[in-house]
């Protein structure tokens, strides 16, 4: 499975920088790319991205409260943030990003940050298969108390 991805940068020379080290993994597809915010809600809304590389200073809006807007909208993708220096780090990881790379972004580090961002998929995507796991209630079984217990089981597996 690949990993549709949008570059949100104002630097071309990073953008490209990021294109160049990516071709070579078969598990990311880049989907869009784009020097502002304002265009990339527009490519977000019109494409379900699950990963999001994107710089911390973007010239139309801080890439921080971009992220941030996109969260409270209900967006969910793995984040990788592209900075000048580590100002913002911690402020990032708030956010639950996967990483903060500084620039130039160095093709090791790119390639070890994807590599986290598959996995956390991974681990999202199972999660998400528990979530739907069927509870089968015999007929009989719909005396209130018996219900709540499967139900209590139910929720317990889940929290495993």
């Amino acid at each position: 499975m690949s990993l549709k991805t949008l570059i949100v940068s104002a630097s071309c020379e990073e953008r490209a920088r990021i294109r160049k080290y990516l071709s070579d993994l078969s598990t990311v597809q880049i989907v869009g790319e784009t020097p502002v915010a304002k265009e990339a809600i527009q490519l977000i809304k019109a494409i379900s991205y699950d990963l999001l590389l994107t710089d911390v200073t973007l010239a139309d809006m801080n890439g921080l409260e971009f992220a941030k807007s996109l969260t409270r909208a209900g967006y969910v993708f793995l984040l990788i943030f592209l900075a000048d220096n580590e100002n913002y780090a911690a402020e990032a990881f708030t956010l639950d990003a996967v990483d903060y790379l500084i620039k130039p972004v160095e093709k090791s580090r790119l390639i070890a940050a994807v590599e986290r961002a598959q996995r956390r998929e991974r681990i999202l995507r199972k999660k998400e298969g528990e979530g739907r796991e069927k509870i089968s209630i015999p007929p009989q079984a719909f005396d209130e108390n018996e219900l709540f217990a499967a139900l209590k089981r139910s929720w317990q597996r889940e929290r495993r």
